[in-house]
């Protein structure tokens, strides 16, 4: 790279600012995925405690209720 610059030969150059440029875009492309991933991680977090709630929750009214034969 410091040879290139001091030739005056920007291929070198050009090739490793189109490597970042692509590399950059790839890690953006990759976050957005993280990003949407980790979201629906979070809805199925909370409905999966939503169901737990209820499922206590009936557990509850039915060991309070008296059974009636």
């Amino acid at each position: 790279m410091e040879n290139s610059l001091k030739n005056g030969d920007f291929t070198d150059i050009h090739a490793a600012y189109t490597l970042n440029k692509s590399g950059i875009e790839k890690m953006k492309a990759v976050d957005e995925e993280m990003t949407k991933i980790m979201d629906d991680v979070s809805a199925i977090q909370q409905k999966r405690a939503h169901a737990e709630r209820e499922q206590s929750r009936k557990k509850r009214k039915l060991t309070v209720e008296p059974v009636l034969i």
